[in-house]
């Protein structure tokens, strides 16, 4: 019986992985009655002002939600996790944002 259950969670497991993967989008807005019905929904805005278009992090799913709901989207960046890793890859250093790490070492070296 564990076997099934085990094979079982195996073959949702890519499935799970694939729903779960974001990426930023631009919702392009037609007027004030659109944008409010956007912000009614539960949704990554990494937009701070909405005026025409509003950028929104979303999944497969909510992509689809948003398409059938009439709005126009725009693909700014297809797998945010891999935009990031390749970020991160090419300049790791975070700017004013420390690490556990760095923070620790900083603290030692103070001390």
């Amino acid at each position: 019986m564990l076997l099934v259950i085990l094979a079982v969670l195996f073959m949702l497991a890519p499935a799970s992985a694939e729903a779960q993967a974001k990426k930023l989008v631009r919702v392009h807005l037609t007027g004030r009655h659109q944008a409010e019905e956007l912000l009614s929904y539960d949704l990554d805005f990494a937009s701070h002002a909405i005026q025409r278009h509003a950028d929104v992090v979303v999944t497969a799913a909510e992509e689809r939600f948003l398409q059938k709901k009439g709005f126009k989207l725009q693909t700014l960046i297809d797998d945010l996790a891999s935009a990031f890793a390749e970020r991160f890859r090419s300049t790791p250093d975070m700017g004013a944002y420390h690490t556990y790490q760095e923070m620790y070492d900083e603290m030692l070296a103070a001390s």
